[in-house]
């Protein structure tokens, strides 16, 4: 008679899923090693494969110490559970696969158990073995000789490639050894799945869409992820892809556009994922003639629509570089990036007319960190706390666009307590819009002090400095509905050079000098630079003012096209014309008594292409306008006019206009 010890041996030989390397025989001391083969008698192995059996060829191998049996064949569904395979069963449609060693046949002895262990591994295996622990015992009933077997098979997806191990042998009554362990390794990598007769799926044509030198790569992601230090991604076809955990970037990494857009959702709907980062960048990561959009996903939190996921986090002194007119949009996103603070800062460089923009934004657009924007862009729309918040901020020649932002449009606060005097906040030669924004102002908690759009906090070290800066300022009210000062300095230095209409605010008890227009605005006031010369304020009044500078037309040259004309309203007193902070011979610009101030073509094709900030000096004070120069095709081919004719002032003069041209020959977009 057989019998069949299934239901009991599927359940421990299920735990042993992890492949092991071969066996060597072990035996346990004191215990003979020798089988009685006139008792008990091995038998081979066999497979089944539930639903598709006997036409698939069986492997069974003995090795030292070991039997290795390999299982192939085709696993259909079947019915499993109670009544599995019989009429009327009850159970669920599975995978049934397995295998099924026939272990030894006993004449009539009284032999009346057989034991059996299974592990994870060869050690695990050896000691549960040795300690004599979590055996499963067969119990044998019949005294006329049985046929034993050890066999496995599972359910569902359960089931599995891999090695499966197993050791067994036979007791007396009484617990006695009377053959030594034997121990089994079967592999089923090769059973495969039927449904049916499906129709067989043709196979995907894997389509690179980057490469790193010549290997191709299915998926950015995979990319990134796989690249060495210094090495560059090159697109191949636009990217769209998702994911649903962060990303690590874990070396010094650059991407090339090459002509193609990069697309990239966060899936994770989980509340939990709020913070989780789509991307970590761990050295750097420079984006070069790039166009990529990173996305959240929308959640609810408390009956409230929010957005998952946060575009970007730097770890201490990495570094995101955005390069060669590349544009980064970050959109629907908790927060947009995350930088780290202190003695190791990260960095957020954007510049050679590269675009940063930040759109439907929960928290803020960035934190902590430094950030340098030059000659580029940085656009904020709707976000609901901060926009630029940072370690420190520099733009040169920069623009910032800000539209509903809820608190400051760029901020700076101490990071001291952190080993690292800040830097500041330093802003110059740039145009700053600012509309409909403010509403969360003022914010005053133990974190922040922000009154301002824009607000400075460092009462260690740094400053905060603006010059040659234009300001159109929208429609901005707090949270009661009040006019919003236009500047908040909480603490530390200031030297800001502010046109008409800018408001600038010293906090009570603030030991840092601050001045506007070269003159100081005492602790606990508030000034605003009036439309005309002279100046008041909520402590007195002062001299000094910002002229506003505007294109009369088109604020862009390119060749074939006449001069550049600007005004300021006024010509009267005009004193001085600069460009990018160097003054300007006469003779490269025209000065008309409607007030217009006009740059020559033939200055301006001596510039390079890129953008450039024009400044009128006048007695009492100054304005500045910003410019662009594309598609420039002579270079230096011709020098401007001096309007000097001395021999040595000619010289000088000649000397440093070259020096100027082959700057601004460098310069790029």
């Amino acid at each position: 008679m057989k019998k069949i010890m299934t239901t009991l041996l599927a359940v421990v030989l299920a735990l042993s899923m992890l492949p092991v390397t071969a066996l060597a025989e072990v035996t346990t001391p004191g215990i003979s090693t020798e089988i009685p083969t006139e008792e008990v008698k091995p038998l081979s192995a066999e497979c089944f494969v539930k639903g598709d059996c006997g036409d698939q060829p069986v492997t069974a191998t003995q090795h030292d110490g070991y039997i290795e049996v390999k299982v192939t064949g085709t696993a259909k569904k079947q019915m499993s559970g109670t009544g599995a395979g019989t009429s009327g069963a009850t159970g669920k449609e599975a995978y049934w696969a397995g295998w099924r060693i026939n272990l030894y046949t006993v004449a009539a002895k009284d032999y009346d158990n057989l034991y059996i262990w299974s592990g994870i591994d060869l050690t695990s295996l050896q000691q549960a073995a040795a300690d004599d622990n979590n055996a499963v015992k067969a119990i044998i009933n019949d005294k006329d000789g049985e046929e034993f077997y050890c066999d496995d098979h599972s359910l569902g997806d359960k089931w599995g490639p891999g090695d499966h191990w197993f050791c067994y042998e036979l007791r007396s009554a009484e617990g006695t050894p009377l053959t030594a362990k034997t121990y089994c390794k079967v592999n089923m990598d090769e059973v495969k799945k039927l449904d049916d007769e499906p129709t067989p799926t043709p196979p995907v044509e894997k389509t690179d869409v980057c490469k790193i030198g010549e290997t191709g790569y299915a998926t950015l992601l995979e990319a990134v992820t796989k690249a060495k230090d210094g090495d560059t991604i090159i697109l191949l076809a636009d990217v769209d892809e998702e994911t649903a955990e962060t990303v690590t970037v874990p070396n010094a990494v650059t991407i090339k556009g090459d002509g193609h857009s990069v697309n990239l959702g966060f899936t994770n709907g989980n509340e939990n994922a709020r913070a989780m980062p789509v991307l970590r960048v761990e050295k750097a990561l420079t984006l070069e003639g790039v166009s990529m959009t990173v996305n959240g996903c929308d959640v609810t939190i408390e009956g409230k629509a929010k957005h998952n996921g946060t575009a970007f986090t730097l770890a201490n002194g990495a570094e995101l570089n955005l390069k060669a007119n590349s544009t980064l949009t970050l959109q629907n996103l908790s927060r947009g990036m995350i930088m780290s603070s202190g003695t190791n800062p990260s960095k957020l460089n954007v510049e050679e007319n590269s675009t940063l923009s930040f759109n439907n934004i929960d928290g803020n657009a960035t934190n902590g960190g430094l950030i340098t924007v030059t000659n580029s862009t940085v656009n904020l729309t709707a976000v609901c706390n901060n926009g630029l918040s940072a370690q420190a901020v520099k733009l040169e020649n920069a623009k910032v666009n800000a539209d509903t932002v809820g608190c400051a449009v760029i901020t700076s606060k101490d990071e001291a307590k952190n080993g690292t005097k800040n830097p500041g906040i330093d802003i110059k030669g740039s145009a700053i819009s600012i509309k409909n924004s403010g509403s969360g102002l003022p914010l005053k908690s133990q974190w922040s002090n922000i009154q301002g759009l824009i607000a400075f906090n460092n009462k260690d070290a740094g400053s905060l400095a603006i010059e040659n800066t234009a300001f159109t300022l929208t429609d901005n009210k707090d949270q009661n509905g009040k006019a919003i000062n236009t500047i908040h300095v909480a603490a530390g230095k200031a030297d800001i050079k502010a046109p008409a209409g800018v408001t600038v605010a010293n906090e009570e008890g603030n030991t840092g000098t601050v001045t506007v227009n070269g003159k100081e605005v005492k602790p606990g006031e508030n000034h605003k630079v009036p439309s005309s010369g002279g100046g008041s304020s909520s402590g007195g009044s002062w001299s000094g003012y910002y002229y506003s500078v505007n294109p009369v037309g088109s604020s862009t040259w390119k060749p074939g096209d006449k001069g550049l004309a600007f005004t300021a309203g006024t010509t009267e007193k005009l004193s001085e014309v600069r460009v990018d902070y160097n003054t300007l011979a006469k003779g490269n610009y025209i000065v008309a008594k409607d007030g217009t101030v006009t740059l020559k073509a033939n200055y301006l094709r001596t510039l390079a292409e890129g953008w450039y900030t024009l400044t009128l000096v006048f007695p009492d004070g100054e304005g500045s306008v910003s410019f662009t120069v594309e598609g420039t095709g002579t270079g230096l081919t011709q020098n401007p006019e001096t309007g000097d004719h001395s021999f040595v002032a000619a010289a000088v003069v000649l000397a440093a206009v070259s020096v100027i041209g082959m700057a601004a020959a460098s310069r790029k977009k």
